[in-house]
């Protein structure tokens, strides 16, 4: 009987240690994998490659036979538009935008996002969290910045932005508010909208569902 008691405590003993180790992967990227597509190059020089969008470290990111990588910095100021799947993405006021709709006015997607971490146990029990795009970075150094995976407690919080260009005027909103002071004249009906149709800033196609309204005369 003590070999097998000896085994069973094993195995308890290295699954509490597997259970202690324990890492979950973030959601940190824009596409679920890394999707085939290609990089036009303002010199007209196309690069195709998998490809996808760190919402983090706002970054494209692109897979080869080394594994996973940024655009170079050298060369960002040299891309005019990304191509991942079907969708656009360029760079707007020093950050990639994806180009969500064209027509009267266009709208833009910024893609963000936050990590927090659990930190230190204090004397009470209490724990002092913190969540910045810093504290990623600290992770980030250790070799993970790409082939992410954070230890048990680590969260992210994924969220966006949005740009609406119209008759050559550009403006950020970041909260249905601000978008709703855009359209003054109907920013009543659309609340209203914005209650009945439960929009929400991280649903872009209510977003775009919610302009259309405001658009109409």
């Amino acid at each position: 009987m003590k070999p097998i008691f000896y085994l069973l405590a094993c195995s308890l003993f290295f699954n509490a240690l597997h259970a202690q180790t324990k890492t979950i992967e973030v959601e940190h990227y824009v596409f679920p994998k890394f999707t085939p597509g290609y990089v036009l190059m303002k010199s007209g020089e196309k690069n195709a490659a998998l490809l996808n969008y760190h919402s983090i470290l706002e970054e494209v990111v692109f897979e080869d036979g080394q594994g996973k990588r940024a655009i170079a910095d050298a060369q960002v100021p040299q891309v005019d538009t990304v191509y991942i799947k079907d969708r656009k993405f360029f760079r707007l006021n020093d950050t990639f935008v994806e180009l969500a709709h064209q027509s009267t006015y266009d709208l833009y997607i910024e893609y963000k996002c936050d990590v927090k971490y659990p930190g230190n146990v204090s004397a009470f029990g209490q724990t002092s969290q913190t969540s910045s795009n810093q504290s990623f970075s600290q992770v980030a150094i250790r070799g993970t910045m790409y082939e992410l995976s954070l230890p048990s407690g680590y969260k992210t919080k994924p969220y966006q932005y949005y740009w609406i260009k119209k008759d050559g005027e550009l403006n950020q909103f970041k909260n249905l508010n601000q978008l709703l002071k855009l359209y003054d004249a109907k920013k009543n009906a659309g609340k209203a909208f914005v209650k009945e149709h439960k929009i929400k800033m991280s649903n872009s196609e209510g977003i775009l569902q919610l302009i259309e309204y405001l658009e109409t005369d």
